[in-house]
């Protein structure tokens, strides 16, 4: 069993090995693996019994977007330092978008994802508005970021590929024979 999960490159092995960049004391930028799948997460932590935990207020970007992110970087920094909320909104990939906005004197960079109704693209719940500074911090870290997701995208390349798991499943049996487990490779 614990050679099946290392195969596959997935856990404990890959959670200690995650690196993360500050951008202000509870929000942070990751890079994990979730179902397989490569992920850089823009999100806010708290603390419970003394450790660290992921919050709802975040997002997470596949690779494909994080480089869509990043492919505009200049255009979302130019926008905040003009203090200009007419440039973007900017689209990522899959229904996510980055957009400058003020709110309550502050400048925003919101990365969020989208959903479409009655023909407009309107912002979903998901995703995180950036202070003007956590945008820079995100912005200077962004090159180590994406020479970190190509590690670990190639790293993941180079894992076997362990075997589906299969379960076993549940069937009623009749009257008084109670429940039977079957095996799903039947």
């Amino acid at each position: 069993r614990r050679a099946d999960t290392q195969a596959i490159g997935t856990s404990k092995k890959r959670k200690e090995s995650s690196k993360d960049w500050a951008l202000s004391s509870k929000r942070k930028v990751t890079i994990n693996d979730f179902k397989n799948q490569m992920l850089v997460n823009i999100r806010e932590y708290y603390t419970k019994n003394g450790k660290e935990l992921p919050g709802s207020k975040g997002v997470a970007l596949n690779p494909e977007q994080w480089k869509a992110l990043c492919n505009v970087k200049g255009e979302i920094t130019k926008a905040v330092e003009a203090l200009d909320d007419s440039k973007g909104p900017w689209e990522l990939p899959k229904r996510k978008r980055a957009t400058v906005s003020k709110y309550k004197e502050m400048w925003l960079v919101d990365i969020r994802e989208t959903y479409i109704k009655d023909g407009k693209t309107l912002p979903g719940r998901k995703g995180i508005s950036l202070k003007a500074e956590q945008w820079g911090k995100l912005a200077k870290h962004m090159d180590d970021v994406s020479a970190a997701l190509e590690d670990a995208l190639d790293e993941q390349e180079n894992q076997p590929i362990a075997p589906p798991k299969t379960k076993a499943k549940k069937v009623k049996g009749k009257m008084g024979d109670g429940d039977a487990e079957e095996n799903s490779e039947d």
